[in-house]
This record gives C-alpha cells, sequence and structure tokens, in this order.
C-alpha cells in the first residue's frame, strides 16, 4: 500500500482529526474482523446442521436467542464499518476526483443503512414489532448490494486510476461486487455451495479490513481554510 499524505480541505474535515480518522480505521478493521467471524461461524453451523440457509428451523427463528445474537453482532459490524467509510469520504474528499467521491459517499451510505436496518431487525421482535423486521431486511439488502457494492466498485475504479492505493488494494475493492453477488443472488440462483459462498464474501471482509488499516496508517494532510483578508 502507499503511504503518501493527500491535502483535503479542513473546512470539509470538520469534526473528523487525524486522531478520529486513525480511530475509525480501527473500527473498520474491527467491523471487517467481526463480519469475517459471523460468516465463518454461521458457515460451520449451518455445515453441521444447526442451522438453514431460508431461517425455517427454529434455533435461529425470528425473536430466538440466536437471532438476537446474529442480528446483534451484525449491527455492531456494520455500525464500525459505517464509522470507518465515512471517515474514508472525509480523507478523499479532494484526492481522486468525482468518481471517487461518489463511491466512498455510496459505500457510507450503505454501510450506514445496513447499521440502522439491523438495529430495527435487532430491536423489533423485542417490542413485539415484528412486521418491522421485513422492510427492515429489505433496506439492508438495498444498502448492501447498491451502496456497498457499486460504491466499493467505483472507489476501486477511481483509486486505480490515481494511484493513491496500491493496484492490490484498488483491484479487491473492484472484486467486492462481482464476489458477493456470487455470494448472495446470482450464486443461490446457480447452486453455490455454502464454502464457495463462504470463499465469495472474503474479499468484502479483506476490502474493509485495508480500509481501515489505510485510515490508521495514512496521515491526512489537513489544509487550513484561507484566511481572510484585513
Amino acid at each position: 500500500m502507499s503511504t503518501h499524505t493527500t491535502q483535503y480541505d479542513g473546512a470539509a474535515a470538520g469534526w473528523w482529526t487525524s486522531q478520529r480518522v486513525r480511530a475509525a480505521g480501527l473500527a473498520a478493521i474491527a467491523g471487517g474482523t467481526l463480519l469475517f467471524a459471523y460468516f465463518t461461524i454461521t458457515t460451520v453451523l449451518e455445515l453441521l446442521g444447526f442451522l438453514t440457509l431460508h431461517g425455517t428451523d427454529p434455533v435461529d427463528g425470528v425473536g430466538t436467542s440466536w437471532y438476537y445474537a446474529s442480528e446483534g453482532s451484525l449491527l455492531i459490524a456494520w455500525t464500525l464499518v459505517f464509522v470507518g467509510f465515512a471517515a474514508l469520504h472525509v480523507r478523499l474528499s479532494g484526492a481522486g476526483g468525482r468518481l471517487l467521491r461518489a463511491g466512498t459517499l455510496l459505500a457510507a451510505i450503505g454501510s450506514g443503512m445496513a447499521a440502522v436496518g439491523f438495529l430495527f431487525a435487532t430491536a423489533a421482535p423485542a417490542v413485539g414489532a415484528i412486521g418491522i423486521v421485513t422492510p427492515a431486511n429489505i433496506g439492508i439488502g438495498l444498502g448492501l448490494m447498491v451502496g456497498i457494492n457499486l460504491g466499493t466498485f467505483l472507489m476501486g475504479i477511481a483509486l486505480l486510476r490515481a494511484s493513491i492505493v496500491s493496484r492490490p488494494f484498488a483491484a479487491l475493492l473492484i472484486a467486492v461486487l462481482p464476489a458477493t453477488l456470487l455470494a448472495g443472488p446470482v450464486g443461490f440462483a446457480l447452486g453455490v455451495g455454502l464454502i464457495a459462498s463462504m470463499i465469495a464474501i472474503l474479499p468484502l471482509c479483506a476490502a474493509i479490513v485495508l480500509v481501515g488499516h489505510y485510515l490508521r496508517t495514512e496521515t491526512p494532510e489537513v489544509v487550513p481554510p484561507t484566511a481572510a483578508p484585513a
């Protein structure tokens, strides 16, 4: 990964000081790691027959202990990821043009939608509002499929053109879109197995961790606003 500083407007940076950007990087690393742990554990449990793919087993039905544990874990993970992508959007706001800004913004919005969706999906059954779970899941799906997948794809293309990060890092961001499609609806339609789906989700987790590493190791150079003439 390249090690250089990129200037961005101090006014746009606002609340995001260098220390907070690094803290957001740590949050992204934790979020990506938690997602990897979640996908690994659920895949193993499904292979062992403890869970089902469609949630028809009482073990992981809405309102069960497993449901709250899994949805709560994803709520924490995507909240941490949102913090990382929000910081990345500010961090690179003046570095790679409109394509990069659009990509980072989409990724931040998508992870934010996922976090809010999992918040409602986790809390709704506890207060008897099970009907909220379905629209919450729709919001999660839109956030992930449109925000995260398209956002990381645009980010990867923009970063590859601008040579802001290493080519493997940019290529990994680009690979998130086809890989998650393979792990999700496309893979389901093609009959892809659990192990293949687990492998296909790895680029997403790795990309999030590398975003966090980038935020932790790259020091932003904040440009103070131009002083008004006396």
